[in-house]
């Protein structure tokens, strides 16, 4: 199990890790990885600024954008080893944030545009997978944030905070489920 599922297995039951338990040293750790997170996202923000620009994205995806920004970098850790692995999560959250208000973005164009104007170094392979693990929080973002409603789901009504460990082991299976599914759909594209 990756640490990405593990941490959209505690989402699902609302139950994130309590930073101020445990040891000095986990606690110490929890607080420089908040730290290193809310200065990534501090940083982040002019930077999804300009690639939203670039794009020629309109104010209610840039709202999303932020909205999502700010939602990924509070409730998941995203391994953000190199510049290119972080251009290709911008390019993916943009892309993920603009599906959730149904607005067309189009991929290779879009992952061009950001080459050629702002210098990304960033390979479509890697921008694929970050859109993968992203595509699969979306719905949690929605649920948990209140900004969209599905009613067709019959999750949309049901308290996560209930979720039986058997519903937990479903959940995690429909993820790596849904996870191959975005894997393949994405580069086919």
């Amino acid at each position: 199990m990756t640490h990405d599922t593990y941490i959209l297995i505690l989402c699902l039951l609302d139950q994130m890790p309590d930073k101020s338990q445990g040891n000095d040293v986990e606690s110490e750790k929890n607080g420089r990885v908040h730290n290193e997170s809310r200065g990534l996202h501090v940083s982040l923000k002019p930077q999804m600024t300009k690639l939203c620009e670039v794009l020629l994205l309109p104010d209610n995806v840039k709202t999303m954008v932020d909205n999502f920004l700010e939602y990924v970098m509070n409730n998941h850790h995203f391994n953000m080893e190199s510049v290119s692995i972080l251009q290709a999560f911008q390019i993916s959250l943009i892309w993920t944030a603009a599906s959730l208000l149904r607005h067309k973005v189009e991929h290779k164009a879009s992952l061009t545009l950001a080459k050629q104007y702002l210098n990304f170094d960033c390979n479509q392979t890697d921008v694929d997978h970050r859109y993968s693990l992203l595509r699969c929080l979306k719905k949690i973002f929605v649920y948990r944030t209140g900004t969209y409603n599905d009613t067709s789901s019959p999750k949309a009504s049901k308290s996560l905070n209930g979720i039986s460990c058997l519903e937990v082991a479903r959940e995690v299976e429909l993820f790596n489920i849904d996870l191959s599914k975005s894997i393949r759909k994405i580069q086919k594209k």
